[in-house]
């Protein structure tokens, strides 16, 4: 069949069941309503049009509630805690970022355009909180090493922070508030050791960020703990402060130069001993321990004895004056070379 007929055929088909579904099934319905005929076409047809569109934004609502719900499992899985090592944090950092630009590319499309669906803002939101997390760990560990490194690291922190913040409002999304004013808070407290220039403008966002986070949260444990940091940093105002020396510190090595030791702190306590008291070795050689002596041995002329290995029970030398006691007897048998007397006999006494 060729394509043409097989269009037209489909296209009297279609007409053909629209028809008949307004003459048998439309058209009666229409006919039982209590309106004046002229209005019962109009009111027909704006009836037909909204049940259209309802049934399409119903599906529609259904796919962009399947598409949010995959959002919050792979944001489950890509936003991880916070790892001690730097390069885990850096790693996490740029699956986190690329999540977040999906998400974003997804909230321009042409589903989110349709009215009266929920967006994916929340999703976004906690993905740039868990990225500033992620930032401020990197700058934390950066801070004593690379202070310009540090310092533009945190900064994008804080962006994120801001950007989380401004996406939801704070009535909805308290929790999401609380740790993005208490990011804003760490992240501006820790500029001050890598900004000296910007230290005293620092301290007053912070500041001011912790005494916004002891207001969401005044009777718990992050409202107590930004009281004590905001005092702490109102009297930490001279170079003599923690504050103070970190930003007037100058790492003699960069974490680039692979060749030179670190200048952060060691995380083993005995590695700074160790580095301190570094016992300088010739190539090719290595340093055994010498073994514990207690007595030198005697030089060849010597008249001392040279020290025999100590032993409870020393076997006893043909000379000695104490013979070995055997199985049978506890007291000694006399050898011939005793020192002590025997009793004289009876011949022997003198006359």
């Amino acid at each position: 069949m060729k394509p043409e007929r097989k269009k037209e055929l489909q296209t009297n088909s279609l007409y053909s069941w629209l028809h008949q579904f307004y003459d048998e099934g439309f058209d009666p319905l229409v006919q039982k309503l209590p309106i004046t005929p002229q209005l019962r076409m109009p009111l027909s047809l704006t009836f037909l049009v909204v049940f259209v569109f309802g049934g399409v934004w119903y599906v529609t609502k259904g796919l962009n509630d399947s598409r949010n719900a995959a959002a919050w499992q792979e944001l489950f899985q890509v936003a991880v805690p916070p790892s001690p090592e730097l390069v885990t944090n850096e790693e996490n950092y740029e699956r986190l970022n690329d999540f977040i630009l999906a998400q974003e590319a997804a909230q321009n499309s042409l589903l989110s355009m349709v009215p009266f669906l929920s967006d994916n803002s929340h999703v976004i939101a906690w993905a740039k909180v868990k990225a500033a997390n992620l930032s401020l760990a990197i700058g934390i560990n950066d801070a004593y090493a690379n202070k310009k490194a540090a310092d533009k690291v945190l900064k994008t922190a804080c962006e994120n922070y801001e950007a989380a913040r401004n996406l939801v409002d704070a009535a909805l999304a308290e929790e999401l508030h609380r740790q993005a004013v208490y990011g804003l808070a760490r992240a501006h407290e820790t500029q001050m050791g890598t900004n000296y220039r910007n230290r005293d403008k620092n301290r007053d966002e912070a500041q001011r960020y912790y005494e916004e986070l002891a207001k969401l949260d005044p009777d718990g444990a992050l409202g107590a703990f930004a009281m004590q940091r905001s005092e702490y940093l109102r009297r930490d105002k001279t170079d003599a402060g923690f504050y103070g020396y970190l930003a007037n510190y100058e790492p003699e090595t960069t974490p680039e130069d692979g060749s030179l030791p670190s200048s952060a702190l060691p995380l083993n306590p005995g590695a700074l001993e160790n580095a301190v008291n570094r016992i300088e070795l010739a190539p090719g050689t290595d340093a055994a321990p010498a073994p514990a002596a207690t007595d030198a041995a005697p030089a060849p002329g010597s008249t001392e004895a040279a020290p025999t290995p100590a032993a409870t029970d020393a076997a006893p030398t043909p000379e000695s004056t104490e013979a070995a006691p055997t199985p049978e007897s506890t007291e000694a048998a006399p050898t011939p070379e005793s020192t002590e007397a025997k009793p004289a006999s009876a011949d022997d006494k003198d006359p």
